[in-house]
């Protein structure tokens, strides 16, 4: 196979991406074997990021993170600087999804310099970005929403409408976590705009489901599911797998909390055969968790323990150390319900609190406390060590809280997940 061939494998396959991720990574992968036998190092570090980005969608993070580290090794060697940030920046994606924040951060940082070493305005945009998504998931909103703004601004410097609407769907979901619905409906509006005006039917429905979102949390939950149904409508319309099932996810968390059970399990079902058909581990896993969730709440627990086991085993597979913690933190809340296996409960929350403190998850570990006071209170009414981990819960709460206030946003909204845990 000659240059030309491999890189017209590299082309299907991203014309492929979306649509079936699963079918563009093996012609990546193709690719990759073949460019090895070919004595061309740019074309070898190019296909080996193709493949390391497509292990990206697919959540194969560990299988990611060593193929942007070969791709970087190749790029050094060419003095790429342009692609070495690039390639930095896969990284740090990488270890965001992982949870490991810190250094997702400073791979971030990384390659933001080299940006703006080399004068490249909308790689520097976008490494802000990601810059931001990792502090908003480290629950820092503040730092968040000042990259995400200087984010914006040089997109609409540089004229680039679909960076610009990324920008503001990304200060939408801070709001709403800040629980500053209003403000977040008009950035998500705004950035449905753009799409609308830039044809992009992918982010048309991505940020649809964003306002679903919002209006979820709201209790606003017909006007929820009216934007999740039109968000899987142009998902199904673009042949977006990953989108439909997304979607699919969301109703049945709208249903979820609806109270309608048996309706919330055939969405999840839904997605899930989705999730399984393009390889996505990760949003199996959280499928799975919410399945878990669902019959928990029907009192099912042992099938609910079942669906946590499962998404626990594909965390720790992929890596996924925040995923790790949430199922280990359902399972606790599972054996609290069994009744009579208080100390199993405590055992699976201690472990949800250890990997919390490791991630840097300041919420999650404050729920633990909370949920392990809990058991104290109720079942072993040992009041003074039920204080303890409560006082330790406030603690942290006020923490955050005058974070917050310190920066003049509001509180509201940055308390338990939805569902009946913390870790939903």
């Amino acid at each position: 196979m000659n240059k030309a061939d491999i890189l017209d494998l590299i082309t299907q396959a991203e014309e492929m991406t979306k649509q079936s991720p699963q079918k563009a990574y093996s012609l990546a992968e193709l690719a990759y074997k073949e460019a090895k036998k070919v004595e061309d190092k740019s074309l070898e570090a190019y296909t080996t990021f193709t493949l390391a980005n497509l292990s990206f969608i697919l959540a194969r993070y560990p299988q990611a993170i060593s193929l942007y580290q070969e791709a970087l090794v190749i790029f050094e060697s060419l003095n790429n600087r342009g692609a070495i940030g690039a390639v930095l920046g896969g990284l740090g994606v990488a270890y965001n999804s992982l949870g490991d924040y810190q250094r997702a951060i400073g791979y971030c940082e990384e390659a933001l310099n080299i940006a703006e070493e080399i004068g490249d305005r909308e790689n520097e945009g976008g490494h802000l970005g990601n810059l931001g998504n990792a502090h908003f998931s480290m629950g820092q909103y503040q730092e968040a929403i000042e990259h995400y703004n200087e984010a914006l601004e040089i997109a609409k410097e540089i004229g680039n409408r679909y960076s610009e609407g990324s920008h503001l769907g990304n200060l939408g979901n801070v709001y709403r976590s800040l629980g500053q619905y209003e403000k977040a409906i008009g950035y998500h509006e705004s950035a449905l705009k753009i799409a609308k005006e830039i044809g992009n039917r992918y982010s048309e429905g991505s940020h649809l489901g964003n306002l679903g979102n919002v209006y979820r949390s709201l209790g606003q939950y017909e006007k929820a599911i009216g934007y999740y149904n039109e968000a899987l409508g142009i998902a199904k319309e673009i042949g977006d797998r990953q989108g439909e099932g997304n979607r699919l996810g969301n109703l049945g968390n709208t249903y979820s909390s609806l109270g309608q059970y048996e309706k919330a399990i055939g969405y999840y079902n839904e997605a899930l055969g989705i999730a399984k058909e393009i390889g996505d581990r990760k949003n199996e896993g959280s499928l799975l968790g919410n399945l878990g969730v669902a019959y928990h709440s029907l009192g099912q627990y042992e099938k609910a323990i079942e669906q946590y086991n499962e998404a626990l085993e594909i965390a720790k597979e992929i890596g996924d150390r925040q995923g790790e913690g949430n199922r280990l933190g359902n399972l606790g809340n599972a054996y609290s319900s069994l009744g009579g296996q208080y100390e199993k409960a405590i055992g699976y929350y201690n472990e949800a609190l250890e990997i919390a403190k490791e991630i840097g998850d300041v919420n999650t570990e404050r729920l633990a406390y909370l949920e392990i006071g809990e058991v104290y209170t109720e079942f072993y009414k040992d009041l003074d060590k039920a204080y303890e981990y409560y006082e330790r819960s406030i603690e942290l709460l006020e923490d955050m809280r005058s974070l917050i206030t310190k920066r003049e946003y509001k509180m509201e909204g940055l308390l338990p997940r939805q569902g009946i845990s913390a870790y939903d």
